[in-house]
C-alpha cells in the first residue's frame, strides 16, 4: 500500500524533446483523418523540406502528417561542416485541391497546415518543396 502511495506522488517524466503544448495542440488538429473516396484518382508525388542553413540542435525534428495520417518524424540536425540538408517524403496524392500536408518544426515550435493542389495548366503534378525562409517556411511547386 505504501508503495502505491509513493509512486502516485512521484512526478511524471518530462515529455520527449519537442513535444510541447504547441505540438500537442497542432497534432490534435493535424492528425484527424480526411476521408477519401475509393474511386479518387491518385498520382505519385513528393514533398521536400529545404532546411537551408538553419541552426538547430541534434534533437530537433519535423513531424509530417498527410491528410490526417502521421507519416514520420525526421531529425533535421546537420553536423558542422556538412552541406545543408533536404528531407523528402514520397506520397500518393489525390488529384485536385483536396490534399493537406501538415508538419511541426521543433526549431521554431510551430505547426504548419498547408493545402497541396495538384492542378496545373498542364495537368496534374504532385511535387512540392517547403523552403526555410527566416523563421518559417514557404511552399513552392518543384515544376515552377
Amino acid at each position: 500500500m505504501l508503495c502505491l502511495t509513493l509512486s502516485a506522488c512521484s512526478p511524471s517524466p518530462p515529455p520527449p524533446y519537442g513535444e510541447t503544448e504547441e505540438f500537442r495542440a497542432w497534432r490534435g488538429k493535424a492528425a484527424i483523418p480526411i476521408p477519401a473516396a475509393g474511386f479518387a484518382t491518385r498520382i505519385d508525388g513528393s514533398v521536400e523540406f529545404d532546411l537551408g542553413d538553419r541552426e538547430c540542435t541534434p534533437n530537433d525534428w519535423i513531424e509530417v502528417v498527410y491528410n490526417g495520417d502521421i507519416l514520420r518524424r525526421m531529425y533535421i540536425h546537420v553536423p558542422e561542416g556538412q552541406p545543408p540538408r533536404t528531407l523528402k517524403v514520397d506520397l500518393r496524392l489525390m488529384t485536385g485541391p483536396v490534399n493537406r500536408l501538415s508538419f511541426f518544426d521543433t526549431v521554431t515550435n510551430t505547426g504548419y497546415n498547408e493545402p497541396l493542389d495538384t492542378r496545373t495548366p498542364n495537368g496534374h503534378k504532385g511535387d512540392f518543396v517547403f523552403k526555410a525562409v527566416g523563421r518559417g517556411f514557404e511552399l513552392h511547386r518543384l515544376d515552377e
